[in-house]
């Protein structure tokens, strides 16, 4: 090789090299630079399974030279990482709180490396929205068949949404933060449908069968589920409330099978179609 050419092979690997990173922009002569067109042109966007490219000189090759966008590698344990100290945040400082600068100096990365994993700050949270959301719905769906009859249905949601929420207490906690913000109607019309659309047919077939009242669906969830979370705030708190005047303020508590089919029994009893209902008016689910 001529002293030229090792020069010039030596400049043009200075500023990235060829096949495995960037291409020169300009010719020996000063020229725009363009590939030789021997053979199809292909886009690369990563540096895997690059064409081992041969030259005749260091800026006339014998195939086409790619220009290869430089990508940084993801590491699983890292992303991992990211999302857990993102969780950690909402819950701890709320949405108002949170930061991408903030989780990289908590996460102890730099604010870049956030940016290989997301898009933006609210792609990261939807995305953990998205994936959490499918860990709960996956959840609640063991075991159960819409077509169940209602009240074994709803024992089985009972019993699956406690434990997700026992075994997951941050997660629980970061998808109630996201369902009173704005982020919530947006997040839900990006995400599977399939969950819902099974508690729907199962609502309704227990109408059909006349195992539950109509309701609007506000009602019914306020009577078929916050009962349920009340406890659970309950257990994790290991407190309930006084048992007499001038008690402990605060008495120990402890959610047990005996208290959880207590307070189903009493829920599934009071929506039983038994009586007509009042305001029979409003809009129904069902």
């Amino acid at each position: 090789m001529k002293n030229r050419e090792r020069a010039d092979l030596a400049r043009a690997r200075s500023v990235g090299g060829f096949a495995a990173g960037w291409s020169p922009t300009t010719s020996r002569e000063g020229a725009p630079w363009q590939p030789s067109r021997q053979s199809e042109s292909v886009s690369h966007f990563c540096s895997a399974d690059v064409p081992d490219y041969s030259f005749k000189s260091p800026l006339t090759f014998n195939r086409t030279i790619i220009r290869l966008w430089p990508v940084r590698p993801t590491d699983p344990r890292k992303e991992k990482t990211i999302r857990r100290k993102a969780i950690e945040m909402v819950v701890r400082d709320g949405l108002d709180g949170f930061s991408m600068q903030r989780l990289a100096r908590a996460a102890r990365i730099s604010p870049s490396t956030l940016y290989v994993y997301f898009d933006d700050r609210d792609d990261l949270i939807f995305q953990l929205f998205r994936d959490e959301m499918a860990q709960l719905t996956t959840h609640i769906m063991d075991g159960f068949a819409p077509g169940m009859s209602f009240v074994e249905g709803l024992r089985v949601q009972w019993k699956n949404r406690i434990r997700y929420t026992l075994e997951h207490p941050l997660q629980s906690d970061f998808l109630e933060h996201i369902r009173y913000s704005p982020y919530h109607e947006r997040f839900m019309s990006r995400v599977p449908t399939g969950f819902f659309l099974a508690m729907r047919e199962f609502v309704v077939g227990a109408c059909q069968r006349g195992e539950l009242v109509r309701l609007p669906v506000e009602v019914y969830w306020s009577i078929a589920f916050a009962p349920l979370y009340q406890l659970l705030k309950f257990q994790r708190s290991g407190f309930g409330l006084p048992r007499k005047s001038g008690g402990p303020r605060q008495a120990p508590f402890v959610l047990t099978d005996e208290v959880v089919d207590l307070a189903l029994e009493i829920v599934a009893r009071g929506l039983k179609p038994t009586a007509p209902v009042p305001f029979s008016s409003l809009p129904t689910f069902c």
